[in-house]
């Protein structure tokens, strides 16, 4: 009875079984709707978007207007859009692979029914206030979201130099970078969090795109567009508080689209050079949303590349009352310094979530992490997850370098490759210095040209001095680069007036890579200058001391070893240290040679002077000195790749606190304590520009026994070349408020950017910018000591001039002109 029962049982079990699983097996099948979207004349369009109706699921044509797209079996409504043509929509009932080509036809603009007269403003301005006042609605309509997006960027070089300012190129023309990726996209009140779950890259099976999604998003809400990477003043959006300041606008007309009436604007930027686009934007009646934008920035808008285009493409998404971008592409061509080339990103944004649960602190300080296995993904993978379909060209570029990929990574092909550019030229042996590479072994050496390598001053004369290069990387198991390092650097010295040898070493281990985890090691007998960062650069002083009879360097001998440690203990908190024994000696003037006699000018001894210290010299003496520091940066964003970690900066300044300490233990001769700090950050102001700053300060709790190398030492100049770093004072004698008390430094630059000069007719095509600054110090000695400059930079693209005036206590000491570079 009980097995009757059981059969009977089992027997139900299986039909039900027999007569779901075909229904199963239909519901978990996908089929493909693929096809062509092409214009009247037969033309494929590139990069329509392709959607279902109600969703943001779809893809994109690729460049010749081919798209595919995986479905379920069921009936769907398929929306085909390309901005400056109709939208398109189209019934397909799935239940086998559908092959769906469409035509769209040119957008058919109506014009309202307006009385305009001459003294009449053209209607798109009531359309585009009206959009202006609903910004900050749709700016914050949505608080959260997530959703997936696709990236694909090409960059094709089309032509390259053989050297640029004396460096060689080995370049190849061509297609130079294909990448795709997939990333899961998360969004809370401004944070984004982004994971990148699978990454391709041409040619490079190990490597990682470096897309973020993130970044793609063109939000015209936004009153700055400052992550468009293309200007360094940023854009002004079309919809921006103070766009009418930037932009005219003229009204094309309105095309129905789902019953919504949307019209077209087209956007002339006021001037030539100024930070906004042309092109069109799409406005959607009564709703004055954003519907489509076309966006062009042409050259002298943007640095370096010639022309810009952003196509972008909003969608309803939920319950369809917030929009969100469905495809975003920007398309470039570029031409600097010879180089001369084109590519394109494209991004799709599917499977929108406006009402996500996060976890708590879901949302650090790391904005992007990659997968482990991200670039482990098979063919059959990215056949199945790809959007867009991939080009013939693009085809053939993955599997033509995907094939020599193995072939590359071999030593032969490596060590064919490195027998080309491992050839030495003239400029090398000149200028630029020569570089033997072992890409195989991981392997590089460095020497320096006959520039860098013959100096002179007044206490050695002529100097040779060979400084030598050797870098190992290591492998992984997998014989990847693991981005651990050794650098061994040795430096051999001599002066042929003082008749003296000296050489040293410096070996580098960098240990931990996602950490900056470094040790080294560094030791010998050589020249050092009294400021610990040196005041002026020999080359510099060559040429002033034979040709202006002014020996500015000043130098002394140490024979020392040093050990050193660095690391980012915590994310944002940074450590440095070292510890140093020394045997300082001092050095006399020993050469007179001078290719320019000038009258009344003579060279000074070998000795700094200093207000505060009326004789700066010493006599032989020991020093153990230890160095601490930390940097502490807020909130610091990041972006982790598996063997690497990018850092991206924060919104807060960045803190340095350290202390510098003379040890009075064993024969050392030297007592002190240094407590330091220091504030610095970025700000940028938009259209005005951008402004650096930095604020740094001491005191010596302790200088029982100090020497003059152990003071503080502000950055002076005392030529007519300006220091590239900011944080240094542009007139002030090398030495002269050194110190061994407290001091306070302040150093701010702001960078117009164009805001000024591009407003100017005929100066404006010289493409200068004006840059003003001020850098301020005390010490008991200074007081009160200011220099206040202005300036143009990137004359001629990387010329920059500076008149800057020196006051003390508000009275005018000293002028001067400072030429330098300015890229």
């Amino acid at each position: 009875m009980k097995n009757r029962i059981l059969l009977k049982i089992l027997g139900t079990a299986l039909f039900c079984a027999l007569g779901v699983m075909p229904h199963i097996a239909l519901a978990q099948q996908t089929f493909t709707v693929k096809g062509r979207v092409i214009d009247k004349k037969g033309e494929g369009l590139p990069f329509a978007t392709v959607y279902i109706k109600g969703t943001t699921n779809g893809t994109s044509t690729n460049d010749n207007g081919d798209y595919f797209l995986q479905l379920k079996p069921g009936s769907y409504e398929l929306v085909f859009q390309f901005i400056g043509y109709q939208a398109l929509t189209k019934q397909v009932n799935l239940n086998g692979p559908v092959t769906l080509n469409v035509t769209l036809e040119p957008e058919v603009l109506k014009l309202k029914e307006i009385t305009v007269t001459a003294k009449d403003e053209d209607p798109a301005y009531a359309i585009m206030r009206k959009a202006i006042k609903n910004r900050k609605k749709y700016l914050k309509e949505v608080d959260q979201f997530t959703c997936n997006s696709y990236i694909k960027g090409l960059q094709r070089l089309d032509k390259a130099p053989k050297r640029v300012l004396g460096m060689k190129v080995t370049v190849d023309t061509g297609i130079v970078y294909f990448s795709e990726s997939v990333s899961e996209l998360s969004y809370k009140k401004g944070n984004y969090k982004e994971k990148m779950i699978s990454s391709k890259v041409s040619g490079n099976s190990r490597g990682f795109s470096f897309n973020q999604a993130s970044e793609m998003e063109t939000n015209l809400y936004n009153n700055m567009i400052s992550n468009a990477g293309f200007s360094e003043r940023g854009l002004v959006s079309p919809i921006a508080f103070n766009a009418m300041l930037y932009y005219r606008y003229k009204y094309e007309g309105f095309f129905e689209e789902n019953g919504k009436i949307i019209n077209k604007i087209r956007l002339i930027p006021r001037r030539k050079l100024a930070p906004a686009f042309a092109g069109h934007i799409y406005i959607v009646e009564d709703e004055w949303r954003i519907h489509s934008a076309e966006l062009a920035l042409g050259k002298g808008a943007v640095e370096f590349i010639d022309s810009v285009t952003i196509k972008q493409i909003y969608a309803p998404v939920g319950s369809g009352d917030v929009w969100r971008p469905l495809s975003v592409k920007y398309t470039f061509e570029f031409a600097a310094f010879g180089f001369k080339g084109k590519g394109y990103f494209i991004c799709m944004y599917s499977k929108y979530n406006i009402t996500p649960t996060f976890a708590r602190r879901y949302f650090n300080n790391e904005i992007m992490s990659v997968s482990e296995d991200a670039n482990k993904k098979d063919s059959a993978y990215w056949n199945e997850i790809r959007p867009i379909p991939l080009t013939n060209v693009e085809v053939k570029d993955y599997k033509e370098k995907d094939s020599l990929q193995v072939i590359k990574e071999s030593k032969p092909y490596k060590d064919s490759v490195d027998a080309k550019r491992n050839k030495i030229g003239v400029s090398d042996i000149l200028i630029g210095g020569y570089t033997y590479r072992n890409t195989y072994r991981l392997e590089r050496y460095s020497f320096p040209s006959l520039l860098g390598l013959l100096q002179y001053n007044t206490v050695e004369g002529i100097v040779t001095d060979l400084s030598l290069g050797y870098r190992k990387g290591f492998k992984n198991a997998n014989g990847d680069n693991n981005r651990k390092y050794i650098t061994i650097n040795p430096s051999l010295r001599y002066g042929f007036s003082n008749e003296r040898f000296q050489a040293k070493l410096r070996a580098t281990y960098r240990f931990a890579p996602k950490s900056y985890g470094t040790v080294w090691a560094e030791g010998g007998r050589y020249v050092e200058q009294f400021s610990r960062v040196p005041s002026i650069s020999p080359g510099v002083n060559s040429y002033y001391t034979l040709l202006n009879e002014e020996n500015f360097l000043k130098i002394y001998e140490k024979v020392y070893a040093k050990v050193g440690y660095r690391q980012e203990l915590l994310n944002g908190i940074y450590f440095r240290g070292n510890l140093e024994f020394a045997e300082r000696s001092p050095m006399q003037n020993t050469a007179n040679d001078r290719w320019r006699f000038i009258d009344n000018r003579e060279f000074t001894p070998n000795v700094p002077l200093n207000e505060e210290l009326a004789n700066t010299d010493f006599n032989y003496h020991q020093a153990l000195t230890l160095n601490v520091a930390f940097r502490f940066r807020i909130k610091q964003r990041y972006m982790s790749y598996p063997n690497r970690k990018f850092i991206m900066g924060s919104d807060f300044p960045t803190f340095w606190v350290g202390y510098r300490k003379g040890l009075a233990v064993g024969d050392s001769d030297v007592d002190y304590d240094l407590l330091y700090a220091t504030i610095y950050d970025n700000i940028n102001l938009g259209v005005i520009g951008t402004s650096q700053y930095t604020i740094r300060g001491g005191i010596f709790l302790n200088n029982n026994k100090m020497f003059f190398m152990d003071y503080h030492h502000p950055l002076g100049n005392q030529t007519s070349l300006s220091r590239t770093d900011y944080r240094a004072f542009q007139l002030l004698d090398y030495y002269q408020y050194s110190t061994r008390d407290r001091y306070i430094e302040g150093h701010y630059e702001h960078h117009f950017n164009g805001f000024v000069m591009n407003g100017f007719p005929l100066i404006n095509k010289l493409k200068s910018q004006l840059v003003l600054s001020a850098h301020y110090l005390w010490t008991p000695t200074a007081n009160n000591y200011l220099e206040l400059g202005i300036g143009l930079e990137h004359l001629l693209k990387i010329v920059r001039v500076d008149f800057i005036v020196g006051l003390q206590e508000g009275s005018q000491v000293s002028t001067g002109i400072r030429f330098g570079f300015g890229f």
